[in-house]
Formats: structure tokens, C-alpha cells, sequence
């Protein structure tokens, strides 16, 4: 396993649209291990694999640090993931490994379904809320494209990228 450089905006490939898995592979599942160690490396709770540049349609997450789980650690693999149906409304500060020092509050639907299948090409059904449901939400914002920056107006997002140069992140 290795830990794989995380690239951050405005690197345009993190506007990619990712592109769907034909199917698990050796390849794919050490790939997977590589994102969840990389994840963990960079303190994060999720990772896109578009986001070590690789625009497919794969995410991890490992929200049990965030929960006070100081020593549980579940991560879980997504490929092809969609979500199936929402249920309410939260308001989230979010950040991203992608997006160096930008936190900002966002709605998201506070409980989630989501089908996909695993590392291992069975197919999974999962109930998400809470932090589980926030983070699968922003992981897939990242497949489709979609960064924190995007919800920013655009005076926001130019003294971002302005913030961006004065520290050469």
C-alpha cells in the first residue's frame, strides 16, 4: 500500500465527471487500499478517487475518528455508488483535502440511501445519516464534479483563489 498525492483546486481534472467501473479487479482493490491509507494519511474522512487523480467512480470513507472512535476504524468502499432516496435537511461546516483551508456550511440531506457495489463487486444497500450521510454526499459531489469552491459566489471563490496564492498551497 501506498499514500497517493491528493490534488487540490484548481487542478481542473477534480471537474471531471468520473467514469463508472466495469467491474473489481486485483487492481482496483489495491487501488482502494492505497485511497484508504492516503485518507488516512491526510486526517480526512473521505476520499474521491478522482481526487488522487483517478477520475472513476470510486469513494472511501472512515467517519469513525470524527464520531470519537479514536480506535474504531471501518472504512468503506463505494464503486458506482448512487443515491436511491433523501430524507430531510441539515446544515453541515464542511472541508475538504481537496480544497485546503476552505470550511464552509452547506445543506445536505440528513439521511441518505445509497446503492453500489464493494471492492469485491457485491452489491450494497446502505442507510446512511448523520455524518456517514454528509460525507457520502460530499464524496459524491466529487464523481460528479462538483467541489466546495462551486458553492461559492464567485467574489468568494476569486478571494479563495487569491487566498491560494499568497500561501503557494
Amino acid at each position: 500500500m501506498s499514500v497517493l498525492p491528493i490534488i487540490t483546486f484548481p487542478n481542473m481534472l477534480l471537474k471531471k465527471q468520473s467514469q463508472p467501473v466495469v467491474g473489481p479487479n486485483p487492481k482496483i482493490r489495491r487501488f482502494v487500499q492505497d485511497m484508504i491509507e492516503t485518507m488516512s494519511a491526510a486526517n480526512g474522512i473521505g476520499l474521491a478517487a478522482v481526487q488522487v487523480a483517478k477520475p472513476e467512480r470510486i469513494l472511501v470513507v472512515d467517519v469513525g475518528k470524527m464520531r470519537g472512535e479514536a480506535h474504531e476504524s471501518h472504512p468503506l468502499c463505494l464503486i458506482n455508488p448512487e443515491i436511491v432516496s433523501a430524507r430531510g435537511k441539515v446544515l453541515f461546516e464542511e472541508g475538504c483535502l481537496s480544497c485546503p483551508q476552505l470550511h464552509i456550511e452547506i445543506e445536505r440531506a440528513e439521511a441518505i440511501t445509497m446503492k453500489a457495489i464493494d471492492e469485491h463487486g457485491e452489491p450494497i444497500e446502505l442507510d446512511a445519516n448523520g455524518l456517514l450521510a454528509i460525507a457520502l454526499q460530499h464524496e459524491l459531489d466529487h464523481l460528479n464534479g462538483i467541489l466546495l469552491v462551486d458553492r461559492l459566489s464567485r467574489l468568494k471563490r476569486d478571494s479563495y483563489k487569491r487566498t491560494l496564492l499568497k500561501l503557494d498551497v
